[in-house]
């Protein structure tokens, strides 16, 4: 690139143009023609190595100021190893690991509402795309392998337009990752909350036979969440498998999420306590009371 752009300014104009003393109508003229006929390509060349250095320095101011580190891609078939991974939007995050291979190649999270694990799927998932873009990453620490694809299923609804449920776009969202998987290979694929849209017993024989599928997949990375620990616990003689939980301290009744995340499996549940700390079950019993009482004053 120095000798490109040396070479552009040894060229007889560009020497001109910098030696020149003298501003004239007609010098500025003869200039522009030049330099927008026969030393177009050079001005363009100058100029895109200008805008390159321009978005490395702020690439790198970003970097010094918001802690963040340039990954490293290693030869490995499959791997993605970052210590200290957090997401960019939060103010005071904790930070966590993540480490999948190719003898763990699946990272299967488990923990209640809330507790922090669609923000660390997300934060994952940032950290694997900015890698590849050549950016760098939210963490500490960032070894990878090199990938050809990034799937994402986070926050899933339906589809109007297609007339599709919750449910049945779910399904053809997974079996469009599946094709990609099949065809590519070599890809990262997140799924959080796999089948949330149907009845439990569906949900969990869906998850099983998609997880216990990936798992035994010869190719590519996987990282899925669920609520339903069954899932976990018919899954737990898999060696591809790693099971990850984000725990909460319920010492004192009351839930303190640490967002750390822990090795095995959470069968936490606080969806109830959820529900009664909003006061959504106090609501409903007081509804329920006064229309009791107006039905009492109708017959009276």
């Amino acid at each position: 690139m120095k000798e490109r752009v040396e070479g552009v300014l040894g060229r007889p104009g560009m020497r001109y143009l910098a030696n020149q003393k003298r501003d004239s109508f007609w010098t500025r003229e003869k200039l522009d023609l030049y330099f927008r006929g026969k030393e177009a390509d050079g001005v363009r060349m100058i100029l895109d190595t200008l805008y390159m250095l321009e978005a490395l320095r702020v690439i790198g101011n970003v970097a010094k100021e918001k802690g963040l580190v340039f990954p490293v891609f290693v030869e490995e078939s499959r791997k993605i190893e970052i210590e200290g991974l957090f997401h960019l939007f939060l103010s005071d995050p904790v930070r966590n690991d993540v480490r999948v291979d190719d003898g763990r190649h699946l990272c299967f999270l488990t923990g209640p509402n809330m507790a922090g694990k669609s923000t660390y799927m997300k934060a994952f998932s940032v950290a694997v795309y900015l890698a590849h873009c050549g950016f760098p990453v939210p963490a500490r620490r960032m070894e990878l392998s090199l990938f050809r694809g990034l799937f994402t299923t986070i926050n899933l609804s339906d589809n109007l337009a297609l007339g599709y449920s919750h449910y049945y776009n779910e399904v053809a969202r997974v079996k469009y990752v599946v094709e990609q998987v099949r065809d590519l290979g070599d890809v990262v694929v997140v799924f959080d909350e796999l089948f949330r849209g149907t009845n439990v017993k569906d949900a969990y024989d869906a998850s099983l036979a998609v997880v216990d599928g990936l798992a035994r997949f010869g190719r590519g990375v996987f990282m899925i969440s669920s609520h339903i620990v069954e899932v976990a616990e018919a899954l737990k003689w898999k060696a591809s498998v790693a099971f990850r939980f984000f725990e909460i301290d319920m010492g004192t009744g009351e839930p303190r999420y640490t967002y750390c995340l822990r090795e095995g499996v959470s069968d936490e549940r606080i969806g109830m306590y959820i529900l009664r700390k909003a006061r959504v079950v106090d609501l409903i019993e007081g509804l329920a009371e006064g229309n009791t009482r107006l039905q009492k004053k109708s017959i009276n």
